[in-house]
């Protein structure tokens, strides 16, 4: 469980973005209207980045976590059938969130999920699916187990978890 929260914890602050950092994107055409209006007001506040510094600040960053995010990765393998259901979700979850490709990873969670699939709560059968498609990774045998384990309970299913499974 330890290795999955820390993973779990260095993708949230991989895809952490500082609010003044937010002010930088200039990505507007997917945003709503409000978001737009909202950057466009922090743009004129907000001191433009230190350039160098800021890019070999995030570099650096990008380059711990996705180092430790392998060495997670190496650990986890060798104790995967000690993980917790929560802990097998929690850290696909992670390595997708990060953007991090860990295919022996994902393979071996696939594996050692499929036959505790009726132990997963709605919740983790929702994220096991939306890591495993947010990743790219073709587990079609996964995606089996998880559709005949949510099927019967689909009435457990809040809309947020309805979403993820089918996405």
């Amino acid at each position: 469980q330890n290795l999955a929260n820390t993973a779990w914890a260095f993708a949230k602050l991989k895809t952490a973005v500082p609010e003044e950092t937010a002010a930088w994107d200039d990505d507007d055409e997917s945003s709503s209207s409000g978001r737009r209006q909202r950057r466009r007001q922090r743009r004129s506040a907000a001191p433009p980045p230190d350039s160098a510094d800021d890019t070999n600040a995030t570099a650096m960053m990008i380059a711990a976590t996705t180092q430790l995010l392998g060495a997670i990765e190496r650990a986890s393998l060798a104790k995967l059938d000690a993980f917790s259901e929560q802990g097998l979700v929690n850290t696909v979850w992670a390595f997708a969130t990060a953007g991090v490709a860990a295919p022996r990873l994902f393979d071996a969670i696939a594996t050692e999920s499929q036959s505790r699939m009726n132990e997963f709560s709605s919740q983790r059968l929702a994220n096991a699916a939306w890591a495993y498609a947010k990743a790219g990774v073709d587990a079609p045998r996964l995606f089996d187990a998880i559709a005949t384990a949510a099927q019967p309970r689909l009435a457990e299913f809040n809309p947020q978890e309805l979403a993820n499974t089918a996405w």
